[in-house]
């Protein structure tokens, strides 16, 4: 904002965010750093658990090598849990 002339206050006015977003720093990463540790651990032992964990890290990006990941179960497999807490 401020190589554009402009101030913080109206640069976050403009957008519509509050001014308190701009010295926002996400702690995710830090919060994740041990189940990210764990996965990579696993995905060298296991194969399988290496392509999905390359999967999941794109989420949005679909490559023809991964379309499995994305059909639903088959009428044998019996889905339990879902990710999204339901």
């Amino acid at each position: 904002a401020r190589t554009r002339g402009l101030s913080s206050r109206r640069a976050c006015a403009l957008i519509g965010v509050s001014r308190s977003t701009l010295g926002y720093a996400s702690r995710l990463a830090a919060k994740d750093a041990p189940v990210v540790a764990a996965m990579r651990d696993l995905s060298s032992q296991y194969p399988r658990y290496h392509t999905l964990s390359k999967v999941l890290a794109e989420p949005c990006v679909e490559r023809a090598e991964y379309a499995a990941f994305a059909l639903p179960p088959t009428p044998t497999e019996r889905v339990t849990h879902t990710f999204c807490g339901t």
